[in-house]
């Protein structure tokens, strides 16, 4: 079970409402945990040949062969109790950050209770029922964390209990082979002692694999709900909207003269069309957050305000005043991996019949060589692995 106060159908409630991000943490988690638990499968499993080999030794009629065993096997406990060392410590650590996680939610819902008791006080009007149902809710989804968070503590309990009596196992087999080195027991009482560490190794090793058969069972679940990002080309939109006005231009005559005239214009926006790579969810929606579309944006957004400015003679058009408008996934993925790709600009007149008075050019160029685009994409490390991957 992974938490300690949830039934079953609560938690699988509980994973079914989480946000991806959480979700990919929650994974992340178990992940981490399954490998602990692995390693020290294989760590188990090194004990338990390393032990049968150290019973052939001891029969060996030899004593100074069996006294140079027995320094080997020495050397080697001494390497494995320095790794259940490193193992306990490493979970010791993961457990006071995830008791930092729960302080932190804990005092979330202390500062939202605080919140509500501060209606209950004479002469204050109490907040609508929708703003308490949904801080009820907010309330309730974080003691489900703490919960699950609890769960994951109960886990790594577990295992540092496990590493804990793994340790003092090879530390009581360690001081044995010393004593021996100096005195030897009976050979009956030796190989009694390093069969009882074959029977104790070997149901340590049992109980870890169906320890790790359901922590897999758990991660299963969990990305079942979790959303396949994918490698797309998008065509997106950026637009910059106006308000009516008017402008004023200058022409010469013939005989040399000059005349200013001033000509209105409407309410409208200008518009540019590209096509970029882009990670995408399950959803169709853009990763807007990660390379290369985070990068690329601005790249996008500094050609387009320029363009604005050298197509309808503006002075100035700030890149971060452009709004990011349609985004649609684009089937044909031949151009995954090319430089983003800039269709058309055009200006366009708000509430004009027939789209009267709007105006748009095909650019259809890339926004930069393909050679220079592998050296700016050259270090965003997941975009150039998907690529490789297609």
């Amino acid at each position: 079970m992974a938490t300690l106060s949830m039934t079953r159908p609560q938690w699988e409630t509980w994973i079914r409402s989480l946000p991806q991000p959480q979700l990919r943490q929650e994974i992340e988690r178990e992940k981490d945990h399954l490998a602990t638990i692995r390693n020290t499968i294989t760590e188990v499993s090194d004990n338990i040949n390393e032990t049968m080999k150290e019973i052939e030794d001891e029969k060996l009629v030899n004593r100074t062969r069996r006294i140079e065993a027995r320094k080997r096997r020495i050397e080697q406990l001494r390497r494995i109790i320095n790794e259940w060392n490193k193992q306990i410590n490493d979970t010791r650590a993961k457990t006071r950050r995830i008791e930092d996680l729960i302080h932190g939610l804990q005092s979330q819902i202390e500062q939202s209770q605080a919140e509500m008791r501060f209606y209950t006080y004479p002469g204050v009007s109490r907040p609508p029922w929708y703003i308490r149902a949904d801080r009820e809710r907010d309330v309730q989804a974080i003691r489900r964390s703490i919960s699950a968070y609890k769960g994951h503590i109960t886990r790594d309990s577990y295992i540092l209990s496990k590493l804990t009596e793994f340790r003092a196992s090879d530390l009581a087999e360690l001081a044995a082979n010393n004593r021996w080195l100096r005195l030897e027991s009976s050979l009956r009482d030796r190989l009694a002692l390093l069969n009882g560490q074959i029977e104790y190794w070997t149901q340590q090793l049992n109980d870890l694999r169906r320890n790790a058969l359901d922590e897999d069972e758990r991660i299963q679940f969990k990305s079942k709900y979790l959303i396949t990002v994918k490698l797309g080309r998008v065509a997106v939109n950026y637009y910059l909207v106006i308000d009516a006005g008017e402008k004023e231009y200058e022409y010469r005559r013939k005989g040399g003269g000059k005349v200013h005239v001033k000509r209105k214009y409407p309410k409208g926006q200008f518009q540019a069309w590209l096509d970029v790579d882009s990670f995408i969810d399950g959803d169709g929606e853009i990763e807007a957050d990660k390379d290369p579309f985070l990068t690329l944006d601005g790249v996008m957004r500094k050609d387009v305000a320029d363009e604005f400015m050298e197509l309808f003679n503006l002075k100035d058009v700030d890149m971060l005043d452009l709004t990011l408008g349609i985004v649609s996934n684009i089937v044909d993925s031949q151009d995954l991996g090319k430089p983003p790709f800039k269709l058309r600009v055009e200006r366009t007149v708000q509430g004009a019949p027939g789209g009267q008075g709007s105006w748009g050019q095909q650019i259809e160029e890339y926004l930069m060589t393909t050679e220079e685009y592998d050296r700016f994409t050259a270090n965003m490390t997941e975009y150039r692995e998907a690529l490789r991957n297609l």
